[in-house]
């Protein structure tokens, strides 16, 4: 069935590139993507609907439109940004590039996954390094959405030591003989192989574990050359009398030359939280009025902060009033960091945010001299704790000093919903009807994978 599109204004602004019968979505449901241009998103409870696009300027939208929606729509954008008076326009898609659009699919539903996947989901651990470096492999391969390397180098970033441990086990437990089939696109080796040939063309040589990493992908590239070469020269040998080995040697060079064509073309186009107990926390009120000390915990508001910073536990937010000074109110608020500590694309800085009284207050968090908590303090002045409070952590790249503290309603509807659909979403990729293919770690989840450090169990961190 041929896929359409409607291509109209959009309400706020812009043009906008929806799915033929779109079924809108709101909230935590809606993931998206900045791109030249414009902007794609994907309705996660439904992403078999498809990209939608909205498109703010036309002509640094061209580069891209076409190869993702075609030609037609890209005319049809064209002919509505020229004439107001034109009419929205139902077009067939048609993309140049199928597998750049699904490229495209794949990096916005993944960016949902690093955002918000809840830990309880998956038994297995959700390497963070390992979605990163997919993710990454993916926004290399769809540069000409955004025209430069940013989004792939932010995700890349950091993963080097990691994929070049990956990439040397893989060398030492496979055989020469199967050293080229190994790497499977989907696969961790796979994954691996292509983040690992994305960073070594986009990161700086001098940044810590890059040089390893060039080492490894150096070695792999001559393993496989030479089990080809061998291969090759040994089917000839048998297939040919000894009189013709020179011209075996010729096969063989002329197969040699046609890999390292191959390999210039991965690496030109590379194909394709457990929130980490990931960030977040905010407040809820408790009844009733303070003792010289009182203190507490709170539910988690997974909207608030940036993922990967904080623990996402129900009770990683802790808070400490002592009131027993007489001139003030000395505020604690502690928040654990994740249990493996990585450095989110955009981090952001963190604030506790406090309500006393109809008076708020913020806090900007440090990390403890032991480096296991991050921790606010401030002083509240003399009588502002005579009502209970509400404590929230919140990141200033979500939100605001000023932020309304989202109400213990509002924070389970969030938790509901990214629970129904990373739930759903599990049990599509272990039944093999997942809508948007399996990511790497989700196969060794499932149990479809059994290749690597990360799936073996040999971590090589």
């Amino acid at each position: 069935m041929v896929r359409t599109v409607v291509v109209d204004r959009a309400a706020a602004g812009g043009l906008l590139v929806s799915p033929q019968g779109y079924r809108e979505a709101e909230g935590v449901l809606v993931q998206g993507l900045p791109v030249a241009g414009g902007m794609l998103d994907l309705h996660i409870g439904a992403p078999e609907q498809g990209l939608r696009a909205l498109i703010a300027d036309v002509d640094d939208a061209a580069w891209w439109v076409p190869f993702v929606f075609g030609d037609d729509v890209l005319t049809a954008l064209v002919d509505l940004a020229a004439d107001p008076d034109a009419s929205a326009r139902v077009v067939a898609v048609a993309p140049r590039d199928v597998e750049l659009a699904e490229t495209a699919r794949r990096l916005v539903y993944g960016l949902w996954l690093r955002r918000w996947l809840p830990p309880a989901v998956y038994p297995a651990p959700v390497a963070e390094w390992l979605l990163d470096s997919e993710l990454g492999a993916l926004a290399a391969r769809g540069e000409v959405l955004f025209g430069g390397d940013e989004i792939a180098v932010a995700l890349l970033q950091g993963t080097q030591a990691r994929l070049s441990a990956e990439l040397e086990h893989v060398l030492a437990t496979t055989e020469a003989s199967a050293l080229a089939a190994a790497f499977v696109p989907g696969t961790v080796a796979g994954v691996v192989q292509r983040a690992a040939f994305a960073a070594v063309d986009l990161l700086e040589p001098d940044a810590p574990g890059a040089a390893g990493l060039a080492a490894s992908v150096a070695a792999v590239r001559d393993a496989v050359r030479d089990a080809v070469r061998g291969t090759m020269r040994a089917e000839s040998h048998q297939a040919t009398p000894p009189a013709a080995g020179a011209g075996a040697d010729a096969d063989a060079d002329a197969g040699l030359d046609a890999l390292s064509a191959s390999l210039e073309d991965l690496r030109a186009a590379i194909d394709d939280g457990r929130q980490s107990e990931y960030a977040l926390a905010a407040g809820d009120s408790f009844a009733g009025m303070f003792t010289e000390t009182s203190a507490g915990s709170e539910p988690v508001d997974w909207t608030a902060v940036h993922p990967r910073q904080l623990s996402a536990d129900s009770d990683a937010l802790t808070w400490e009033f002592d009131t027993g000074g007489e001139e003030a109110v000395l505020v604690v608020v502690a928040s654990a960091p994740v249990a493996e500590v990585s450095v989110p694309i955009e981090p952001g800085e963190l604030y506790a945010r406090i309500e006393m009284d109809g008076e708020v207050y913020a806090a900007a968090f440090e990390a403890d001299p032991a480096g296991e908590r991050h921790v606010a303090r401030w002083i509240v002045p003399s009588g502002r704790a005579a009502a209970a409070p509400l404590v929230t952590v919140y990141s200033d790249l979500y939100s605001s000093g000023g932020r309304v503290a989202a109400s213990a309603e509002e924070i389970d509807v969030v938790r509901a919903t990214v629970m129904a659909v990373a739930t759903r979403r599990a049990a599509d990729v272990r039944n093999g009807t997942a809508a948007v293919a399996p990511y790497a770690f989700e196969r060794v989840a499932a149990g479809l994978d059994a290749t690597g450090t990360y799936a073996t169990g040999t971590d090589a961190s």
